[in-house]
């Protein structure tokens, strides 16, 4: 039987991306020991569902056709990371207006993938959009400051249409993304 790996996520438009990538720049200048997200697959995670099969890919896509969720415009805002911004793992950008909207369509697709026995995430949703993940401490300090500095930066927004199904294609030079499933929002 044959697995998929598969995550639902909010595209994020190429404006934003653009400024996320200068961000990045400028965060490698920094000798840090991170390993960036490439920016054809910076998005906003709403739910990692694993290595899954068809059946469940069919169940997924049948919850996400009950997503009723008018377009809305999200602001990309601000930066930190888990578990904090003095000791960095994950370094994110975060959302701003409109991240309400975020939390409801998350609210309503893992109420729907419970009923699917998809496990609920043991901490908070928080909506973010990962940068890149330290593998060390090398210059934390200096990474830290830089985040506090960008705390409050507002990237841009845009309107959000849709929310995908996103298949992940795990390689030696990092995962490629492709869509399996969209549902349009009206």
């Amino acid at each position: 039987m044959s697995l998929v790996r598969a995550f639902i996520a909010i595209d994020i438009d190429e404006r934003i991306i653009d400024e996320l990538v200068k961000v990045q720049e400028a965060m490698a200048s920094m000798n840090l020991d991170i390993k960036f997200v490439e920016r054809e697959n910076i998005h906003l995670t709403l739910k990692f569902l694993g290595e899954i099969t068809a059946d469940r890919v069919n169940g997924v896509c049948d919850v996400m056709r009950g997503l009723k969720a008018s377009p809305f415009t999200l602001e990309v805002k601000g930066l930190g990371a888990f578990p904090s911004v003095t000791r960095p793992r994950v370094v994110w950008a975060g959302v701003g207006d409109g991240g309400s909207n975020v939390i409801e369509i998350y609210r309503f697709l893992d109420s729907g993938l419970r009923k699917l026995n998809f496990k609920s995430e043991s901490e908070e949703f928080i909506p973010h959009i990962t940068l890149g993940r330290l593998r060390s401490d090398r210059n934390v300090r200096s990474l830290s400051s830089f985040l506090m500095n960008y705390g409050e930066r507002v990237f841009g927004s845009f309107t959000v249409t849709s929310v995908c199904l996103k298949k992940s294609v795990l390689t030696p030079r990092g995962p490629i993304y492709s869509n399996l499933y969209e549902v349009k929002l009206v």
